[in-house]
C-alpha cells in the first residue's frame, strides 16, 4: 500500500534483461516491469531514472548520473528494490520521487539533488556521502538510515525534521541547519563530527 501511495507499483516478474556489458543511457531509463539483471556491470543514466514496479537486480557495481540538466527525476522503488552504490556527478539537478536505497554509498559529488515534498518521510537507505555537490532537504521530513558524511559541497535540511540513524562526519563545506531538528537515532554506538558548524535543535533518540 505505502508503495502504491508513492506511485509504485508491486514489482512483476515479466522476463529478465541481463546486461553482458555496461549500460549508458544518455536520457531517461525507464523500468517498466520484468527485470534488468545488472551484474557487476556499471550503469549511466544521463536523465531521470523511473521505476514503475520492475526488478533492479544490482550485483557489485557503481549506478551513476550524470546528466547536466536540472529537473531530472530519480524513483527507484526504493522501498524493496537496492542500488549497490550511487554517484552523482553531472552538474543537473534531481528530485528524489519516493525511498532509495543503497547497499553501498550514495556519492553526491556534483549537482544538487532534493526530495519531493508530496511524501511525507522520505527515506535514503545507505550512507549518503556529500563531497562537492548541494543537498537541499524540503519540508516533511528525511530520514538517513545510515551514515551521513559532508565532505564539501553544501548540505540544507529539511525546515522540520533530519533524522540520522548512522555516524554524522562534517569536514568542510556548508550545513544550514534551516531552523531544523536534527534526530539522532541509531541504537548503536555512533559519533557526531560537527567539524565547527552549528545545529538549530538536536534530539538524541527519537523517544
Amino acid at each position: 500500500i505505502r508503495r502504491l501511495a508513492q506511485g509504485n507499483q508491486p514489482s512483476t516478474g515479466l522476463g529478465a534483461v541481463t546486461l553482458q556489458d555496461a549500460l549508458d543511457a544518455d536520457g531517461t531509463l525507464v523500468l517498466a516491469a520484468g527485470e534488468l539483471a545488472v551484474g557487476s556491470n556499471n550503469v549511466n543514466i544521463g536523465g531521470s531514472y523511473w521505476n514503475y514496479g520492475g526488478v533492479f537486480n544490482a550485483g557489485t557495481q557503481i549506478t551513476t548520473f550524470d546528466s547536466a540538466s536540472m529537473g531530472n527525476i530519480i524513483q527507484s522503488n526504493g522501498i524493496l528494490e537496492s542500488f549497490d552504490s550511487v554517484n552523482i556527478t553531472g552538474a543537473g539537478g534531481w528530485t528524489l520521487n519516493d525511498n532509495i536505497t543503497a547497499s553501498g554509498t550514495i556519492h553526491l559529488d556534483t549537482g544538487t539533488l532534493t526530495h519531493t515534498s508530496q511524501v511525507t518521510g522520505i527515506t535514503v537507505t545507505g550512507s549518503l556521502e556529500i563531497d562537492g555537490g548541494t543537498f537541499v532537504g524540503v519540508a516533511n521530513g528525511l530520514l538517513i538510515d545510515g551514515n551521513l558524511s559532508l565532505l564539501s559541497g553544501t548540505l540544507t535540511a529539511p525546515s522540520d525534521y533530519l533524522i540520522v540513524s548512522g555516524n554524522w562526519l562534517r569536514t568542510a563545506g556548508t550545513f544550514n541547519d534551516n531552523s531544523s531538528t536534527v534526530v539522532f537515532s541509531s541504537m548503536d554506538d555512533e559519533t557526531i563530527t560537527s567539524g565547527g558548524e552549528s545545529f538549530d535543535n538536536v534530539v538524541i533518540g527519537d523517544g
